[in-house]
């Protein structure tokens, strides 16, 4: 029965990464309701684990369930991006003020080193996840559990409106997450809180004129 119970929580877990994977890389038309049955023909398994899978989205507020229209990706509304910016220019600000004390600066070199990759036209890779991974570098760095669990909580909602912030502003934003890693390197806490929140700022201006 465990064993059952097991198997049946796997499916799940691949189900949910395939699916979120699958909205976030932009592979699925918005307009379009999530079909359950062409998920589980995609992914060779049953609608149960499809099923479970879509509710953990909806939870976490990827996706939004119309009745019997189905669930379609949630893009999030203007007021509630700027709700979440109003948030995150104050909370990552003070993430990359409290990190700039103990940030460790191997880890913040090899970020530096990968940005300027970028920058050179060298690395054709996934920038989003990039920048994610370096924003959660300096949020743990921080050493403050309360902030990073306030952070955890909004970060699901904000890869999709990351993606589009960094679609049409990716060499602006490299320029911004440089200027972070050189004042975290120097370790100036009004300087890396600074930098964090005018490349929040400018994030924000970027998608109130793209959507």
């Amino acid at each position: 029965m465990n064993r059952v119970k097991s198997d049946d929580t796997a499916k799940s877990e691949k189900a949910y990464i395939e699916i979120r994977s699958h909205i976030l890389e932009f592979k699925t038309d918005p307009s379009e309701p999530l079909s359950e049955v062409k998920l589980a023909s995609r992914l060779g398994m049953s609608r149960t684990p499809i099923r479970e899978a879509l509710r953990r989205l909806e939870s976490e507020g990827v996706i939004v369930t119309y009745g019997t229209r189905g669930s379609f990706i949630n893009i999030p509304t203007l007021k509630e991006i700027r709700n979440i910016f109003e948030v995150r220019m104050f909370l990552e600000a003070a993430a990359a003020k409290l990190a700039a004390k103990e940030i460790d600066l191997s880890r913040l070199e090899d970020f530096e080193e990968q940005f300027v990759v970028f920058r050179q036209g060298k690395r054709k890779g996934d920038f989003v996840d990039l920048g994610r991974k370096f924003h959660f570098f300096i949020i743990e760095s921080s050493g403050n559990k309360v902030l990073k669990d306030i952070l955890d909580n909004i970060y699901t909602k904000l890869d999709i409106i990351r993606l589009f912030s960094y679609s049409f502003r990716r060499k602006e934003a490299v320029e911004e997450h440089l200027k972070i890693v050189r004042a975290l390197r120097i370790r100036d806490e009004d300087l890396s809180y600074a930098a964090m929140q005018n490349h929040l700022k400018n994030a924000f201006n970027t998608l109130t004129n793209v959507l």
